[in-house]
């Protein structure tokens, strides 16, 4: 009664939600910070290896600086929140507060023609769009089902949460800068390999 009364249930819910949040925003900093550090580390390899065998700047800046550089800040900036994000939004629907929370916000959800259960999809929303939509299942009537699926996509979900401008401290910033440097000393030694090559061609053309 005490988690859908009208005095304390939406407060409750906002406290808990809130509690969430905070919990996967400060929580994910860790272990962003290791996943982005053990990348840069593996960059450093992969990049000296590209250089042992000799590759071109292309095929290099493509696979690192492309593919793998934005595979690194992708992993190391969605992965922590959603692997702490989801166990704690699971745990609610196991301790069955879930519930609670779709009772409390059907009525507002009913002015807009829509069910309070999708409440629970928006919530899930924040932390993947495609898991908020597939959780729209839950909704029972096909037309509320349709409307939660088309307005979970205007979720911000965590890929969609606009960044704060990095600082120094930042995990993604010092990754920037860590496969920045390394590449322009890589870059620097391949100059400086190829230059004595260079010049006897010149020499060679100038006789």
């Amino acid at each position: 009664k005490i988690l859908t009364s009208k005095a304390f249930g939406i407060p409750i819910m906002l406290l808990m939600l809130g509690a969430i949040f905070w919990i996967t925003i400060a929580g994910a900093n860790y272990p962003s910070e290791l996943l982005s550090t053990f990348f840069g580390f593996l960059e450093e390899q992969l990049r000296m290896f590209m250089e042992f065998i000799n590759a071109p700047i292309w095929l290099t800046q493509m696979l690192l600086d492309g593919v793998f550089r934005t595979g690194a800040w992708v992993v190391s900036v969605m992965l922590p929140p959603m692997a702490i994000f989801f166990p704690l939004f699971t745990l609610l629907e196991d301790v069955g507060y879930l519930p609670r929370v779709a009772f409390n916000m059907d009525k507002f959800f009913k002015k807009a023609n829509a069910h309070g259960k999708q409440a629970l999809s928006m919530c899930m929303g924040f932390g993947c769009n495609a898991c908020g939509v597939m959780g729209c299942r839950i909704i029972d009537s096909p037309r509320e089902r349709f409307i939660a699926i088309l307005t979970n996509s205007f979720v911000p979900c965590n890929g969609r949460l606009p960044q704060p401008k990095p600082h120094t401290s930042s995990p993604v910033f010092t990754l920037y800068k860590m496969s920045d440097k390394r590449y322009t000393e890589w870059a620097s030694h391949r100059l400086t390999k190829q230059r004595p090559q260079a010049q006897r061609k010149t020499r060679i053309l100038q006789w």
